[in-house]
């Protein structure tokens, strides 16, 4: 089973791991991942706020490849899941990958 959900973190993280945990008691199953799903919003706001101030080449460079990624959010808005998941992999994973190129370089 695939189970995610956006949390904000802290305390609630801890929670929500637990909640979806306990939905496998005596299921059987005997492993059980839960991965944290980060927010690009949440991450984008970092690096604008070091764009604004004008000290990173780098941030800037990254706020500037993240609009993309929410073009194509705009594109597929209302969408069914399926396209939305397809036009994810064929069009954001490429930016996706850019950016963590960038970050490493």
């Amino acid at each position: 089973m695939d189970d995610r959900r956006g949390i904000e973190g802290g305390s609630a993280d801890q929670s929500a791991r637990a909640q979806i945990a306990n939905r496998f008691v005596g299921t059987g199953l005997r492993r059980f991942t839960c991965a944290h799903a980060g927010c690009w919003a949440h991450l984008r706001r970092k690096f604008y706020e070091l764009h604004i101030t004008g000290v990173s080449h780098v941030a800037t460079s990254t706020v500037e490849r993240m609009s993309a990624l929410w073009a194509v959010e705009a594109e597929i808005r209302g969408q069914d899941p399926e396209l939305r998941r397809a036009a994810r992999q064929a069009r954001s994973m490429p930016i996706i990958a850019a950016l963590w190129s960038g970050w490493d370089a």
